[in-house]
Order: C-alpha cells, then sequence, then structure tokens
C-alpha cells in the first residue's frame, strides 16, 4: 500500500485468481466488504463490490494517520476469468474489461499510474 501512496495511484487492475485448480495463486490483499484491515501504517477499508459475470470491481478508502493525515479512493478491477497459464475464450470479456478500467482512470482528476 506504501507503492499505492506514493505514486498516487488510483486504479489497481487484478487479473489472477485467488484460487485455481485448488491452489493458492494471490494472497487476498484487501479486506471483505464492508471491512477495515491495517497493513503496517495504513488501514484499508473495502467500502463497495459490483460483482459482474467476468470481473468484481471494489472501491477502497486508504488511510493513514500522520500529518496532514492521508485519504484517497481506489478502484480495483478484478478479472476472475483468466486462467492460469492461458488466454481467456471470450475476447469480449477482456475487452469490456479494459473498457472498464479505462473509464475509471478518465474519469479521475489525477489518477497516477495504473497498478496491475
Amino acid at each position: 500500500w506504501r507503492m499505492i501512496t506514493q505514486e498516487k495511484a488510483q486504479v489497481i487492475v487484478m487479473t489472477t485468481k485467488e484460487v485455481e485448480r485448488g491452489r493458492n495463486k494471490c494472497i487476498r490483499y484487501w479486506p471483505p466488504e464492508g471491512e477495515s484491515k491495517e497493513y503496517g501504517a495504513y488501514t484499508l477499508l473495502n467500502a463497495k463490490e459490483n460483482d459482474f459475470r467476468d470481473y468484481t470491481w471494489r472501491q477502497f478508502v486508504i488511510t493513514k494517520e500522520s500529518d496532514p493525515p492521508y485519504k484517497q479512493i481506489i478502484y480495483h478491477h478484478h478479472f476472475k476469468v483468466w486462467p492460469d497459464h492461458g488466454v481467456p475464450s471470450d475476447p469480449g470479456g477482456v475487452l469490456n474489461f479494459l473498457h472498464e478500467i479505462n473509464e475509471c482512470q478518465r474519469s479521475l482528476k489525477n489518477p497516477g499510474p495504473v497498478i496491475v
């Protein structure tokens, strides 16, 4: 989360499943919807989730007790159907996902880099 705040990134893209074929592929780095979790000096709130067929969209709020206090909204786009060691069977799903990411990035005033 330090890198996210340092680079002032507001959009995160995740293209892996958490578990595939019974194997952990990614450690969940965010709390469940409506909950907060501390990551070192940062507190992350998972404020909202919207689940779609191929992806999940989340809105996080990251804060840090500092002088001045830090608070930032982060948009997390999680593509859930990209197979390990393969490519998605439906290119339309990938294109829709990319469109959503681009629209989100364009809608932000100073979005910083997209973190993938």
